[in-house]
């Protein structure tokens, strides 16, 4: 499951991951974050990623976790935060598929110390 959410009075995209996406849910996620995205004055926006529920995935969808890490590299929003995952071996997934994209996001424990930091 994943839901996007902006709140524009405090100028943040927060997206919040849980469970083990299937193809299909990454592949929605994907187009969903980039038209949410295009809509917006992107470098005013700070993006909270919040996938501690967040469990490892599959092969076939690695390819698309792959474009989604690039995606969070190349837009330039104002700030990067994401919470860390609960979930050892999904975390050891994602440092694996996007090692440099990891490096940008400042890790936080809550979504609330990621407000703080804003």
């Amino acid at each position: 499951m994943y839901k996007i959410e902006v709140e524009s009075a405090k100028k943040v995209i927060k997206a919040t991951i849980s469970g083990m996406l299937s193809l299909d849910d990454v592949k929605n996620y994907q187009d969903e974050l980039i038209t949410t995205c295009s809509k917006l004055n992107i470098s005013e926006y700070v993006l909270i990623i919040d996938a501690r529920e967040q469990k490892a995935m599959s092969q076939d969808a690695i390819p698309y976790v792959e474009q989604i890490m690039k995606f969070y590299a190349d837009t330039p929003f104002k700030k990067r935060f994401s919470v860390m995952l609960e979930s050892a071996i999904a975390m050891s997934q994602v440092n694996r598929v996007g090692k440099k994209e990891v490096e940008l996001f400042e890790l936080v424990t809550s979504v609330e110390e990621a407000y703080a930091k804003i």
